[in-house]
């Protein structure tokens, strides 16, 4: 396998601009989704002085679209958005995101 023409040819360039958005896509849904839960529950606890289990519930329901993960990744492969798979979706979930935080 070292050294092997056809592996090397097919292998992408880790650092052109498509990798490089795909890493940063990642780093901001971390970003997301573990401030928006770390800063979620002491908010509802300590300012809206929530009861604790409507509070858990509340994080519960922050972290449930990652339990559908792979159901989001079968959809963008079975029904792509003008010719592409991911890209749209990604797109629309940021959409998504940015317009429930201006709300």
């Amino acid at each position: 396998l070292d050294g092997d023409p056809a592996i090397l040819e097919a292998a992408p360039d880790m650092w052109s601009l498509p990798q490089i958005a795909i890493y940063s896509h990642y780093a901001c849904v971390g970003m997301v989704n573990g401030l928006l839960s770390q800063t979620l529950l002491p908010y509802c606890l300590y300012v809206v002085h929530g009861q604790p289990n409507t509070c858990a519930t509340v994080s519960t329901f922050v972290n449930l679209p990652w339990g559908f993960k792979l159901a989001y990744g079968m959809l963008s492969d079975a029904v792509p958005i003008c010719g592409l798979h991911r890209k749209p979706y990604m797109v629309l979930g940021w959409g998504m995101l940015w317009g429930g935080a201006l709300l």
